[in-house]
């Protein structure tokens, strides 16, 4: 049966190849390609996509964000596991190191939505604008995913004209 599929596989070759039918050029697109690649590399690592997309200014905010709101989580978490076994070990039920690790907790919560919201962005954006040059030179095609802070909150917005 094998070798049946590769005398087959053969045969067919060689009538193609007889009757002219191999393309002279092969065009492959590649900005999908690109855009998953992009995207792939800022899902592993904020800000990689960017960089991938020659956006180095863009790159080194989200990578920063992240690093920063990364770490300032990993601080207030441990600050606030700190806290709460030093409440535990104390007994008394209304204790200041119940407020100081209720406060940690939450400035750790904070910083865990940050980096998450970097996190997205950074997929998003490395999607997004990863067929738009750099140059600026083709003006038909902006970023729609924007990341704006307005009153507390962060929020991402996608525009996509129609």
């Amino acid at each position: 049966m094998r070798i049946s599929k590769i005398v087959f596989t053969f045969l067919i070759l060689l009538v193609l190849a007889a009757e002219g039918g191999f393309p002279s050029t092969i065009t492959v697109d590649l900005k999908h390609k690109k855009r998953v690649s992009s995207m792939m590399r800022s899902f592993f690592i904020p800000g990689w996509g960017q960089f991938s997309n020659g956006q180095e200014t863009k790159g080194s905010i989200v990578l920063a964000g992240a690093v920063l709101s990364g770490g300032a989580a990993y601080y207030y978490f441990r600050q606030a596991d700190s806290r709460y076994n030093d409440y535990k070990n104390l007994g008394v039920k209304d204790s200041d190191l119940y407020n100081d690790y209720s406060n940690n907790f939450n400035n750790a919560q904070g910083a865990s939505y940050c980096l998450a919201a970097f996190w997205l962005y950074g997929v998003l954006d490395a999607y997004f604008s990863a067929n738009v040059p750099s140059s600026g030179s083709d003006k038909g095609t902006a970023n729609p995913v924007k990341m704006s802070y307005k009153n507390g909150a962060v929020n991402l917005l996608y525009q996509k004209k129609f």
